[in-house]
């Protein structure tokens, strides 16, 4: 972990660090892993605790974790949030969840100083992404992957598959909490990996796993070029235009002209900048919008944001 650290220059020395923490074995080996780096590091971690008050264990994970911050040495804050009141329309449970997982990292780290915010997500969780929003359709950006570094968010488990976490937690005695809902047929991530990944394997390409990694690491060399052109792109079409900072205005003219590729991620990157949950904007969203050029009117997208 500590050579990938490096290689992508997740953290520096002297970084204050928060510290996602389900209890799950991931996050557990990630807190582990990070506390051995303390001292070599000089790093100063805070690990958060995130209560979603979604199951009946909740509130022991709560107390689990807490436990192991006390036995490493960690400062441990508990969010406890409530994700079905927070829930918008047409919002999975899931959807809310992380979204509100997400602001309450965000807040925590802002109190607490914190530089970066680690993740645990790992090599496999990559590959179940990467099928999962293929199976959505999803384009370049999607199947790209997780970034190990986006923002102040860092993943420095990405490239280390479950079963190595599995064993390090089994050579150092940790005993993770088991979310029993990760066995639930009900959501397609649990599918992909009891059940699709297992068959590609099988009858298709026992190294798939390392396929779709290596795909999705090209892919996100490929979709940084594009993004950054769109950036020039959007800078260059909305230089000295009035209107308020939250509401982007684009020229027709000027996003009819670029390539279409270029102009999808201009849109997006307007979306954004107007406050819109982009995960939840799809790709038919998008076409939609650059239908307007030619045909006039409105969409609205997710969030309620009308674009006319």
């Amino acid at each position: 972990m500590e050579k990938f650290i490096k290689r992508h220059r997740l953290l520096r020395p002297g970084d204050k660090v928060l510290v996602a923490v389900s209890g799950g074995p991931d996050s557990l080996a990630l807190l582990h892993l990070l506390t051995r780096l303390k001292e070599p590091w000089r790093l100063s971690l805070h690990a958060l605790h995130v209560n979603h008050g979604l199951r009946s264990e909740a509130a022991q994970d709560a107390a689990f974790v807490e436990a192991m911050g006390r036995q490493w040495g960690v400062p441990v804050t508990v969010a406890t949030v409530d994700v079905r009141a927070e829930r918008r329309a047409g919002e999975s449970l899931q959807q809310a969840a992380r979204r509100v997982r997400y602001r309450v990292l965000m807040e925590t780290a802002q109190a607490v100083g914190a530089r970066r915010i680690a993740l645990g997500h790992q090599a496999d969780d990559q590959v179940e992404t990467v099928l999962m929003r293929l199976l959505r359709g999803a384009g370049a950006t999607g199947l790209a992957g997780m970034r190990p570094r986006r923002g102040p968010f860092v993943r420095p488990l990405l490239a280390v598959a479950r079963a190595d976490i599995e064993a390090y937690c089994r050579e150092f005695q940790l005993e993770p909490v088991l979310d029993p809902s990760n066995l639930s047929p009900h959501y397609l991530r649990n599918r992909i990996r009891h059940h699709l990944l297992p068959l590609l394997e099988r009858d298709y390409n026992p190294n798939i796993r390392a396929v779709l990694s290596r795909t999705a690491a090209l892919l996100r060399e490929e979709d940084d070029l594009l993004e950054a052109l769109a950036l020039r792109a959007y800078r260059r079409l909305t230089k000295g235009r009035e209107g308020r900072q939250d509401q982007p205005a684009l020229p027709v003219e000027g996003l009819r002209r670029l390539p279409v590729p270029l102009a999808r991620r201009v849109v997006r990157r307007a979306l954004r900048v107007a406050g819109v949950n982009i995960s939840a904007v799809t790709a038919a969203h998008v076409a939609a919008i650059l239908a307007l050029l030619d045909a006039g009117g409105a969409v609205t997208v997710p969030g309620g944001v009308r674009v006319r």
